[in-house]
C-alpha cells in the first residue's frame, strides 16, 4: 500500500454498512471505523475478519447507544501494514471511544453518549471543519473520570512495549513494565487457585450428597420390600379368617339343623 497520509484521508470513499447490518460484513482483513450519524469518527480497529470481529466486540453495545452508526473499513491483506495503518490513524484521529476505559459506570456511559451526540451535532452544523475536525473531542469529558490518568498511562505502557513501530522500552521502563505483568499474573494465578479450591469443596459437597442420596435409595427400597412382604403377610391371614369363618358358619347351620326336632 501506499504512504498513508491521515490528514487527507476520506472516509466517503470507503465501502460502508451500517451497524445493524454487521452480519453482512466482508469476511477479510480491514481497519474498520465505526462513523457516527454525521460520518464522524467513534472507534477504530483491525480484525482479519472484520465480520467476526463485530459480531461480539467489546464496544458493541456503546456504538448501539448511537444513533446511525456505519461500519467502513479498508482493506489490507497485509498483517503488519494492517497494523501499522491502524496505529497511524488513531494516533491522528484519536476516536474518542478508543480511548475510554473499559471500567467506565452505567451512568457515566449515559452522560458519554449524550455528550458525545451533541458535541457530534454542534461540529457537524459548524462550517471550516478541517480534517482533523472529524473527531470528537474526548479529553474534556474524561477529565472528570475517576482513574483516568491510570487508564492512559496504562495504555500508553501497553502500546509501547506491543508496537514494533514505536521505540523500545529503557531497561527502567522494561522492568517496571514486567514487574507490572507478573504482579497481574500472580493476581490471576490466586485466582484460579481460589476458583480451583471451590470446585474441589463443591465436588465433595457433591460427592457427599450423591452418597446421601444412595443411602436413601437403598433404605427406601428396604422399605418397599418390607412392606410388600406385610402386605402378602396381610393377605395370607385374610384368606386364613375368611376360610375360618366359612368353616364356623357351615358348622353352625349343621348344628342348628340337627338341634330341631
Amino acid at each position: 500500500m501506499s504512504a498513508l497520509a491521515p490528514e487527507s484521508f476520506d472516509f466517503s470513499s470507503l465501502p460502508s454498512l451500517p451497524l445493524s447490518d454487521k452480519g453482512k460484513l466482508p469476511n477479510c482483513a480491514a481497519v474498520y471505523f465505526a462513523l457516527s450519524s454525521h460520518r464522524r469518527i467513534l472507534y477504530i480497529g483491525r480484525s482479519i475478519n472484520i465480520r467476526e470481529r463485530l459480531r461480539g466486540h467489546h464496544r458493541l453495545a456503546l456504538l448501539k447507544s448511537f444513533a446511525d452508526v456505519r461500519i467502513a473499513w479498508l482493506t489490507e491483506s497485509d498483517s503488519l501494514a494492517l497494523r501499522r495503518i491502524e496505529t497511524i490513524l488513531i494516533e491522528y484521529f484519536n476516536p474518542p471511544l478508543n480511548k475510554i476505559p473499559s471500567y467506565l459506570k452505567a451512568e457515566d456511559t449515559k452522560k458519554l453518549v449524550e455528550y458525545l451526540t451533541l458535541n457530534d451535532r454542534a461540529s457537524a452544523a459548524a462550517s471550516n471543519r478541517t480534517p482533523k475536525n472529524n473527531v470528537i473531542p474526548i479529553n474534556k469529558f474524561l477529565t472528570s473520570q475517576s482513574q483516568t490518568k491510570e487508564f492512559f498511562n496504562q495504555v500508553e505502557t501497553e502500546n509501547r512495549l506491543d508496537s514494533p513501530f514505536e521505540q523500545k522500552l529503557s531497561l527502567s521502563d522494561f522492568k517496571e513494565v514486567t514487574l507490572g505483568q507478573e504482579k497481574r499474573i500472580n493476581h490471576l494465578e490466586d485466582k484460579i487457585a481460589a476458583l480451583q479450591l471451590m470446585f474441589e469443596k463443591q465436588m465433595q459437597v457433591h460427592c457427599q450428597l450423591t452418597e446421601t442420596l444412595v443411602e436413601q435409595a437403598k433404605t427406601i427400597s428396604e422399605l418397599s420390600r418390607t412392606q410388600a412382604e406385610t402386605n402378602s403377610r396381610l393377605v395370607e391371614v385374610t384368606v386364613e379368617q375368611a376360610l375360618t369363618i366359612s368353616q364356623l358358619s357351615s358348622a353352625l347351620q349343621k348344628f342348628t339343623t340337627e338341634a330341631k326336632p
